[in-house]
């Protein structure tokens, strides 16, 4: 498994880092990063421009996963975790609050700080099965390499 550090320095390679919601009944929304960092106490920064629908998720479920791929070596880490700060940090001019003919929020330019809970290795292939076997009404879980 690498290590923050390590998963950091692979970011920097990739074009782009998702960012993977769900609000509090499930529902999933996806989003992209440019890019992303590590403060003083080890915990992933993500300074972006992100959608509403990313924004209200994360309001509603501090849970969310970060994908670091790289697709042209088809390799990359899954970082799952909990948002711990959500901050404003601009205002795309040209929006007037309070406007009653404004139907639209504002883009906002967030610092989402997330505390990283597992580093999971990723890949776009085939990935191993597990198959599932009753030995005397014993329910035994084995990778298909071991069978």
């Amino acid at each position: 498994m690498k290590n923050l550090k390590d998963v950091m320095a692979f970011s920097r390679k990739v074009e782009y880092v998702f960012i993977a919601t769900a609000n509090k009944d499930g529902e999933p929304g996806i989003d992209t990063v440019k890019t992303i960092k590590l403060d003083s106490r080890n915990r992933v920064v993500i300074k972006e421009w992100l959608c509403d629908c990313t924004v209200m998720n994360l309001y509603d479920n501090k849970n969310c996963t970060l994908l670091v791929w790289d697709e042209n070596k088809d390799e990359g880490f899954g970082l799952t975790g909990q948002v711990t700060e959500m901050q404003t940090l601009a205002f795309l001019e040209g929006h007037k609050f309070g406007d009653k003919k404004t139907k639209t929020l504002p883009q906002v330019l967030w610092r989402i700080v997330m505390d990283v809970k597992k580093i999971g290795k990723f890949s776009h292939a085939p990935k191993e099965r597990l198959r599932v076997i009753t030995q005397n009404d014993r329910t035994i879980t084995k990778r298909m390499s071991q069978l």
